[in-house]
């Protein structure tokens, strides 16, 4: 696909097409008012009119395909942002997840180290019992 700057060039080129087929076309009709309807020379300008016209219209299409492409190219840019958007805010969504996970691993590890230290106490105190009952 044509990058932004090349369809731009395009259609410039496209709009230059057209403005010289507008004014051929006029110059022709000037042309075919001067000129009897008799004359060879009518029909000449007649069919040059419209053949001028023919490529007018192909030139105008080809414009309007320019526009169409160049609108398709900013939806599709714009998606890519909104997509790379939803994308940051999944990933951002999932680190608070993930910070939060940790916060309460911290919390429960402290609770483990906490009733292992009072549990060691307690077994302390139980063996210095024991040791005491022995004696």
């Amino acid at each position: 696909m044509l990058g932004r700057k090349e369809m731009d060039i395009q259609l410039q080129a496209a709009r230059g097409i057209i403005e010289r087929q507008a004014e051929e076309i006029a110059e022709l009709k000037r042309q075919l008012e001067k000129s009897t309807s008799s004359s060879k020379s009518h029909d000449e300008l007649k069919k040059a009119l419209e053949e001028a016209e023919s490529r007018l219209a192909a030139a105008k299409a080809e414009a309007q395909d320019l526009r169409d492409a160049m609108a398709a190219s900013a939806l599709l840019s714009e998606a890519e942002v909104l997509g790379n958007e939803r994308t940051v805010w999944t990933l951002e969504t999932q680190l608070r997840e993930s910070a939060f996970q940790v916060q309460k691993l911290t919390i429960e590890l402290r609770d483990l180290k906490s009733s292992s230290e009072h549990g060691s106490t307690l077994l302390a105190a139980a063996l210095k019992q024991v040791t005491e009952l022995e004696a």
